[in-house]
């Protein structure tokens, strides 16, 4: 198509889209309200994935030192049990820290310790932060074989539970994405389709009169992606503010709440979405169109 048949058919899809102001409005409605619902459902599944590797990322094993472990050895073993295979990361917690940990976790209740400061019974250990979190028991295995070490803690029970729970949160999250997707695109697909449809007549007369299909279908392509593209920008639009407005809420009241923060999260979805929308009304009124064409 030359600029001279671009230019036309640009003319003809706006001529097209004033005159059929109600159907127009429906399918750029139609696509705005799919998408709308399909980059919610989409937010939601990536923030569900997020909080879920959020969480995982928080489990860890504890690794307690053996009483009486002078620091020449405490510091090798450091070293041992940054060299396990999936240790990502190694914290020393000596006994002071760990009880001053105690002191600001009992708050204005830390006179209750006043009977151990003195002897501090608690023992130097190790938090080890482990990638991919399902190897911590692989890692665990290990590192309670180390010289010095008393005890590795990491409740087993507790963190098969956590993994059980995230696995099952990721999938429902991208079956409900698929869904979504679906139900979207067969609505807006039929929506189109409506639209081609309740011009035939006219398709069938130009095709009588001598237009070929190129000619015929120019108008419909672009009148489909404008359609399209109004709908995905009333969209994104829609989202960009809720789900702000949503993070800001959230943030407020549930702060321990892990939420994926709204830039550059937001400007992908927009992008994602205009081209959907763009690609969805051009691709449905050429499809739709095709039937029509053959007089």
């Amino acid at each position: 198509m030359g600029l001279e048949g671009f230019s036309f058919a640009l003319h003809e899809a706006l001529l097209s889209i004033r005159r059929n102001t109600l159907m127009s409005l429906v399918a750029a409605s139609t696509v705005a309200v799919c998408l709308f619902f399909l980059a919610g459902v989409s937010l939601l599944s990536v923030n569900m994935d997020h909080m879920a590797g959020t969480f995982e990322s928080q489990v860890h094993l504890r690794v307690y030192v053996a009483a009486g472990t002078d620091q020449r050895v405490i510091k090798e073993l450091e070293t041992k049990i940054d060299e396990v295979e999936f240790v990502d990361k190694v914290i020393y917690v000596s006994k002071e820290a760990a009880l001053e940990r105690m002191r600001k976790q009992f708050g204005d209740q830390k006179d209750l310790l006043a009977g151990i400061e003195s002897a501090n019974p608690l023992p130097d250990s190790f938090e080890v932060r482990v990638e991919p979190p399902q190897k911590i028991k692989d890692v665990a295995l290990v590192i309670e074989k180390l010289k010095g070490v008393e005890k590795v803690q990491f409740r087993q029970e507790i963190v098969d539970k956590l993994f059980s729970l995230t696995a099952a949160v990721r999938g429902f999250g991208i079956a409900l994405v698929i869904v979504m997707a679906s139900g979207a695109l067969f609505i807006m697909s039929n929506t189109i389709r409506i639209t081609v449809f309740s011009r035939r007549r006219e398709v069938g007369i130009m095709k009588l009169v001598g237009a070929t299909d190129s000619l015929i279908r120019g108008p419909f392509l672009i009148e489909g992606l404008i359609l399209g593209f109004a709908g995905s920008v009333a969209a994104a639009a829609a989202i960009f503010a809720l789900y702000t407005w949503l993070f800001g809420a959230v943030t407020r009241n549930l702060p321990f709440l892990p939420l994926l923060t709204p830039q550059p999260l937001l400007i992908e979805v927009a992008v994602a979405l205009l081209a959907a929308g763009a690609f969805i009304g051009g691709a449905g009124s050429a499809v739709s169109l095709r039937r029509y064409l053959r007089v």
